[in-house]
């Protein structure tokens, strides 16, 4: 899926069926991650008086 479709066009059983195929997209994404050993976003540097740590 290149673009997300205009949701209020679609009908009830059109947005359930995109919702089940984001859901299978996202768990395929993250048993990848998981096989990387990245299973959480990289953490955000803290930032101090003297900048980022």
């Amino acid at each position: 899926m290149e673009k997300l479709p205009d949701l209020k066009q679609l009908s009830n059983e059109a947005k359930e069926a995109l919702i089940v195929e984001l859901w299978q997209e996202i768990q395929k994404l993250t048993a990848a991650l998981a096989t990387t050993g990245e299973t959480k976003p990289n953490k955000v540097p803290t930032k101090t008086s003297k900048g980022v740590a």
